[in-house]
């Protein structure tokens, strides 16, 4: 391995750590579970509480991805042994939501999950034209005609949101001071866009003023450019 410090160690190895979980649709709950270690280990590497992980916890991780721990630390232009045979998760992890085909039938009883990917600093992507599974309303919302959900991806609202949550949001609820909200970009609606997850602080006639928890943050988003949905449920066990 060349001669790196160890952040530029750190940003290749969550680099590539990204890049396979993405190509073998893995969440950071099912790659800890599957390699055997907590799941803090995992996220505690993408936060950069970890940034020099040891041998054997590489080792495994690189066992599940199909690659070698070595491949971790190239540059990011390379794409090392096994980039594009990153395998899928086991039948036996419980991750429904990485399925491509929906399992439950559609009825009023049932609400669609779009699929979910990270997008960029402190967003995330929702494909609003890929449902993934059709899941059972929770009871409180049933008789919510556009209720909808996803799974979480980055940690910019840990430890209220953790990556891997599943959420369950509702267009027709606007959010109020102290509650977490999907924010869409208003020419994005029903598109594959990318999406804030805040809570919110303030509203005004014309302003959300929101914030995250990691990095702790607090900023305005105008209400003629973004769209606030509530977030009605969280499902911490994923």
């Amino acid at each position: 391995m060349e001669n790196l410090d160890e952040d530029e160690q750190h940003a290749r190895l969550v680099y590539h750590l990204d890049r396979l979980m993405t190509a073998g649709r893995w969440t950071r709950a099912a790659l800890a579970k599957e390699a055997g270690l907590s799941h803090t280990a995992v996220r505690d590497i993408f936060l950069g509480k970890s940034k020099s992980p040891r041998g054997i916890t590489l080792a495994r991780i690189a066992s599940v991805l199909n690659v070698d721990a070595s491949d971790f630390y190239l540059p990011t232009d390379q794409q090392g042994t096994n980039a594009f045979t990153a395998p899928t998760p086991p039948s036996d992890v419980d991750l429904r939501h990485m399925q491509s085909a929906p399992k439950a039938t559609v009825s009023p009883e049932t609400a669609p999950v779009y699929s979910s990917a990270q997008g960029g600093q402190g967003d995330l992507t929702i494909y609003f034209t890929d449902i993934i599974e059709y899941r059972a309303k929770p009871p409180r919302h049933r008789r919510s005609p556009k209720l909808w959900g996803f799974y979480v991806v980055g940690d910019s609202m840990f430890p209220r949101i953790e990556s891997g949550n599943f959420v369950w949001v509702d267009p027709d609820k606007t959010p109020k001071p102290n509650e977490e909200a999907v924010f869409v970009q208003t020419n994005k609606a029903l598109q594959d866009a990318s999406i804030l997850v805040k809570r919110v602080v303030k509203s005004t006639a014309k302003m959300w003023t929101v914030m995250q928890f990691n990095p702790q943050e607090e900023f305005r988003l105008s209400k003629e450019t973004w769209e606030a949905w509530l977030i009605v449920d969280i499902d911490l066990n994923r």
